[in-house]
Order: C-alpha cells, then structure tokens, then sequence
C-alpha cells in the first residue's frame, strides 16, 4: 500500500475509532503498548484493562472487549481447552493496521 493508500485507510479507521465510547478507546489504545502480532490473553487483557482503572469490573471489561471485537478492532478470537490449566484459554490479536492505529491515537486517551 503506498503512502497515500495508507493515509486514507488510517483515516478511516480514525473513524471507527471516533465513534468508540471513552472506556472503550483507552482499552483499545492501551494494546498499543504491546507488540504487533501479539497474541492476547483476553482474560488477562481485561485484568489489566483493571488495573489501568479502565473498566470497574471482569463484566464491564468483557463488555467492551465483546464490543471491539465486533467492530473488528481485534481478529482471531479463539477459546480451546487448555489441558495443563484444566480450563478454557480465550486468545485474540490486532491487525498490523489496528496496531498503528492505536499507536497514533494513544496520547488521546
């Protein structure tokens, strides 16, 4: 994608962005600071959404995170059963482009 093509994309999904409730852009600006192509732990992801003093609660965290999931702020969201652990692992990542988003959005929040 060239310069320009990049520029118009990244202003699109500045839209999208825009149109997130405040608890919800800080969450997702928050991924910025973990590397591209991470592969989250969305329980862990909302505990420190938590932490941050983002969301309130285990629900409300699961809340939001539902919500940019659905508006494709976050890809590949898998649950399996974890057989060392004896329960269920639920996985997610970012797109390399959402990545950047984040990182451009981030002294917003």
């Amino acid at each position: 994608i060239g310069t320009i093509g990049q520029t118009d994309i990244m202003a699109t999904l500045k839209i999208s962005y825009q149109y997130l409730q405040p608890e919800q852009k800080q969450c997702f600006a928050y991924c910025a600071l973990f590397e591209k192509d991470h592969c989250f732990d969305v329980p862990m992801l909302i505990r420190l959404w938590m932490a941050q003093g983002f969301v309130k609660s285990v629900d409300d965290g699961r809340i939001c995170f539902m919500e940019l999931l659905r508006r494709c702020f976050f890809q590949n969201s898998n649950v399996y059963r974890d057989e060392d652990s004896w329960g269920e692992e639920e996985t997610c990542q970012m797109h390399d482009l959402m990545h950047d988003l984040a990182q451009m959005v981030g002294d917003e929040c």
